[in-house]
């Protein structure tokens, strides 16, 4: 089997959140490996499909000097979706003034959260205004790479020539070189972290 074909056919997609970034760094793909299981953890973004739709539904708006959580209540009402504000900006909601006619409810979001300086997002089946970004839920894969960590076996034939009458031959095949040695686990973190961290 193809090693690089075991690492994607391994992988593993785990529904909970494992915290292998430390603190600070909830933004930040953890890579660890133990034993011959490459764990890799990454904040998932990702929208369910079914909200990607709500955003692109149509509304029109006309906000002025209209609190935040007012115009949350409205935008939840007219779209149908769940639209959460933290404790921070229902103590003080800052007001909203804007005017759009056929604007998508994402773009309506986007205009919100630029005028008031506030951030929103999508967290554990609804969309949310705060006052700072929220980490993301994580997502873990584990991939098995003992196929990559595994010395390959060397069986070296017979050295190959064509005899020539008089002479010693022509090698049809050149000695086979000692193998490289596989990488060790920290040098496949290492790599992995090169080509998949930017």
């Amino acid at each position: 089997m193809n090693p690089c074909h075991s690492l994607v056919a391994m992988s593993l997609v785990v529904p909970f959140a494992l915290s292998l970034a430390t603190a600070g760094e909830s933004d930040a793909v953890a890579i660890e490996l133990t034993g011959t299981r490459l764990a890799v953890s990454a904040p998932d973004e990702s929208l369910p499909k079914a909200a990607r739709q709500r955003l692109d539904q149509r509304i029109s708006v006309d906000f002025n000097e209209v609190p935040l959580n007012e115009v949350a209540a409205f935008l939840a009402k007219v779209s149908a979706i769940n639209l959460v504000l933290t404790p921070e900006l229902l103590a003080q909601p800052p007001s909203v003034t804007l005017k759009a006619d056929g604007i998508t409810l994402g773009n309506a979001l986007n205009w919100i959260a630029t005028l008031t300086r506030v951030r929103w997002g999508w967290r554990d089946e609804a969309f949310y205004f705060s006052d700072r970004k929220l980490p993301a839920p994580r997502v873990v894969k584990f991939h098995e790479v003992a196929d990559l960590l595994r010395p390959v076996p060397n069986f070296p034939g017979p050295d190959l020539s064509l005899p020539e009458p008089g002479g010693s031959g022509i090698l049809v095949m050149p000695p086979i070189a000692e193998p490289v040695a596989p990488p060790t686990g920290d040098e496949l973190v290492d790599l992995v972290r090169k080509f998949t961290i930017r």
